[in-house]
């Protein structure tokens, strides 16, 4: 997407094809869409939709994990956000804090749990990396939907090769 928007607006700059700079655009807008689908389709609305057997079962078995990978969908962080018991997972730590709502990666927070290929809730907020949390009213995937039709895109490393994946 960011290489066809910038073919755009550089082909603009350079008065190309018009027709291709319009074909450029639009098929940017169907790739957001796309995206948007795919992250609405697989993920439920709130947390509040999952059974919490599902989320028990998850959380004791994370319990186990003296470090936590992650991938890319919300199951799993739901389940360590979630209390289990009555108790939220002890020691669990992202590596993200801060106040109002606003909540940002904080390198050497003594962060035990990774986001190992980038997380649709993680967004890169030059020159941090931000998570965007739940609030009432506002779901994550609302609030993913959002960012990405403002050109804001979750962090997903999607290369094959880990020398890829830290080129980036």
């Amino acid at each position: 997407m960011k290489a066809l928007k910038s073919a755009s607006q550089i082909g603009a700059i350079y008065e190309c094809n018009a027709v291709n700079i319009q074909q450029m655009n639009a098929n940017i807008d169907e790739l957001k869409e796309l995206l948007i689908d795919a992250i609405t389709q697989s993920h439920p609305n709130t947390v509040d939709t999952i059974p919490d057997s599902n989320t028990r079962v998850r959380g004791y078995f994370l319990i186990t994990l003296v470090r936590s990978y992650h991938n890319y969908d919300l199951l799993l962080y739901w389940s360590l956000c979630r209390n289990i018991d009555g108790k939220r997972l002890a020691g669990w730590r992202d590596g993200f804090s801060g106040e109002n709502g606003h909540l940002s990666w904080d390198k050497g927070n003594n962060q035990n749990s990774y986001y190992l290929h980038g997380a649709m809730h993680l967004f890169m907020d030059s020159p941090d990396v931000d998570k965007i949390v739940y609030r009432t009213g506002n779901p994550l995937r609302d609030q993913v939907r959002t960012k990405i039709l403002n050109d804001e895109f979750p962090i997903l490393f999607q290369k094959a090769l880990s020398v890829e994946k830290s080129s980036d």
